[in-house]
């Protein structure tokens, strides 16, 4: 097969003096990343940000950099549906960003504007050899482009921006590592783009597809200086650092890559909805005008409309890309390959199932392979541009290009604004995708704490609805129970809106309902006895109490709620048993100790 010729580092549009506009361009990309993400700053902690940061415990404490890269991880504790995360870089990151920034969401969301920002300049970078026009161009739709909002407004999202910029700058590194004369200095690039690719591979596990960059790289940008064995030689060292990871998380968390999930499960609905995974993804990118949280794909839909659509997408590319010359069918070619290599990850060879049949089709998925897209797309606008070209067609591309560049701002600064509450983001998750349970448990969720309690109760009876349909028809039991837990959940939150609105009885019911599923969930019988006080029956609560107390001695909140009521009926011996027997083990809950304070003070009367 003739080899596609190489790509050179002078090209007719990379002018002598192109270095000079570089910092005037570097100034362009840091304005339209501020005007694309200004109106994110001031958002509030939304979803996964309040896990990971503002509830989280552990990022307030810093236990080691043993414990963090050996953390205690038992893979059976955790539920069966959930992919493990080990990503110390990231545990790092979010301790010192505590430790600088507190609480405060703005300084978190200002601190992803940034990292998007740098990707940008490093994206500009690392493609400035092949074409400075082209490059720049590139760059600026990289950082304006609206589907990334997902990986910047959300607080999250680091996870996504600071391994694509250790990935940058991983390949950056190794191909300065090939231009040095002095062997001894080109051996230190090369380790330090190892020690990069490490850091990207630590901080989220999709960095591995930057391994399969590198001989991509080699193959479009060939060395003059070694042949093809040099060219294996530097690839290995990639491979060692990938194949290392992978030991390392296999010992670490007990699997090298994905969940604990049988991934032959549904393997051939996964692969036969690839095409149409594609085609979303690309659709995304081409027309982002529904953009929403939690996209899923149905693996039960029909796949051939998909593998049809794929075969004549490619059809188009074949016939549209040998027209062009050597060089553009070469840059072409590489665009295309970073955007598939880099999507890899996100096309469900591991399972990524959200439920039941519905797999993910994030958005965030795509920030990475968007640089291949975008490169693919500046060879077709410099086709459309070129002198050769008619007038009226070049005149076209340019208004084309402007009319595209305005368009992505204001759609990226609209779509900013779905993050600035739980309301607006999952109220658009379900306009979308109205089947998901989740996203109704999660819009409902949202309504309860903006005490929109009608709202709320309707769509977790949705979700209810939804999730009943799964258990009924899932035939293995780890599935049959994960939907079981949802509908305990559901109930649960039915119960504490129905009381938000005095509906006691029915709250009862709810709560009952979720004991049937879990009889052996001690909060259920705490929050029911609970709730028999409100009515003033003391001997129902009393028998949920001690049922919860039953099921957990150290629960401090049912343990006290008990002795309130030996309290109640005059047994104040039994009460001070148990509020000492739960000091003992809480010391710090404050409940107990002023109940326990209060008992004394009225046994020394």
């Amino acid at each position: 097969m003739e080899r596609i010729l190489p790509i050179k580092e002078k090209d007719s549009l990379t002018a002598p003096d192109s270095k000079d506009m570089i910092p005037w361009i570097i100034v362009l990309f840091l304005s339209l990343t501020v005007i694309c993400y200004a109106n994110a700053v001031f958002h509030p902690f939304v979803h996964d940000d309040i896990f990971f940061i503002q509830t989280n415990p552990a990022i307030r404490q810093w236990p080691g950099l043993k414990r963090i890269l050996i953390p205690e991880f038992t893979p059976a504790s955790q539920p069966a549906l959930i992919n493990p995360y080990y990503r110390p870089f990231l545990d790092v990151l979010y301790r010192w960003q505590y430790q600088a920034f507190g609480l405060n969401a703005y300084a978190y969301h200002a601190f992803n504007i940034g990292v998007h920002a740098l990707n940008g300049i490093l994206v500009f970078l690392l493609f400035l050899p092949f074409n400075w026009l082209q490059a720049a161009l590139m760059a600026a739709f990289f950082l304006i482009h609206p589907v990334q909002t997902e990986a910047v407004a959300c607080v999250a999202g680091i996870s996504n921006l600071l391994f694509v910029f250790f990935g940058l700058l991983s390949l950056l590194t190794y191909r300065e590592s090939l231009k040095q004369e002095d062997p001894h200095t080109g051996l230190g690039y090369y380790i330090l783009g190892l020690m990069l690719f490490a850091a990207a591979l630590l901080t989220k596990e999709q960095a591995i597809v930057v391994c399969l960059l590198v001989p991509l790289m080699e193959y479009f940008l060939p060395s003059e200086k070694e042949g093809k064995s040099g060219q294996l030689l530097r690839w290995t060292g990639y491979v060692v650092v990938a194949l290392g990871y992978l030991w390392w998380r296999q010992t670490v968390t007990g699997f090298a890559i994905g969940s604990w999930q049988n991934q032959s499960d549904n393997l051939i609905l996964r692969l036969l909805a690839i095409p149409r995974l594609l085609l979303t993804y690309v659709g995304l990118i081409v027309w982002p005008l529904d953009l929403h949280y939690y996209r899923c794909v149905n693996l039960l839909e029909s796949w051939l409309a998909g593998g049809v659509g794929l075969f004549a997408v490619l059809v188009i590319l074949y016939f549209m890309i040998r027209r062009w010359s050597p060089i553009d069918r070469s840059q072409a070619l590489f665009g295309l390959g970073w955007f598939l290599i880099a999507l890899l990850p996100a096309l469900n060879l591991i399972s990524l199932v959200n439920e039941y049949s519905l797999v993910q089709a994030a958005e965030h998925f795509l920030y990475f392979p968007l640089v291949g897209f975008l490169w693919f797309a500046m060879v077709m606008i410099r086709n459309l541009l070129r002198p050769g070209n008619p007038r009226n067609v070049t005149i076209l591309g340019t208004v084309f290009c402007l009319i595209l560049s305005f368009s992505s701002l204001g759609l990226t600064i609209r779509q900013n604004t779905i993050w600035r509450g739980e309301i607006p983001l999952f109220e658009r998750t379900v306009r979308f995708e109205p089947e998901f349970g989740r996203a109704r448990i999660l819009l409902g969720k949202a309504y309860y704490f903006a005490r929109r309690y009608p709202q709320a109760i309707e769509e977790l009876q949705r979700a209810l609805k939804i999730m009943e349909g799964y258990e009924a028809k899932t035939r293995l039991s780890p599935a049959r129970r994960v939907y079981q837990g949802f509908r305990k959940g559901i109930y649960f939150d039915l119960a504490h809106c129905y009381e938000a609105l005095e509906n006691l009885s029915v709250a009862q019911q709810m709560y009952e309902k979720a004991m049937v599923i879990d009889p052996q969930d001690a909060v259920l019988y705490n929050n029911l006895g609970v709730l028999w006080l409100r009515q003033g029956q003391i001997g129902p609560a009393m028998k949920n109490f001690e049922e919860a107390f039953q099921l957990n001695p150290f629960d401090p909140k049912a343990a006290t709620n008990l002795a309130l009521c030996y309290i109640q009926i005059q047994q104040p011996k039994k009460a001070l048993q148990i509020l000492q027997r739960v000091l003992e083990k809480n010391s710090d809950f404050a409940p107990a100790r002023q109940n326990l304070e209060r008992l004394l003070q009225e046994e020394g009367k």
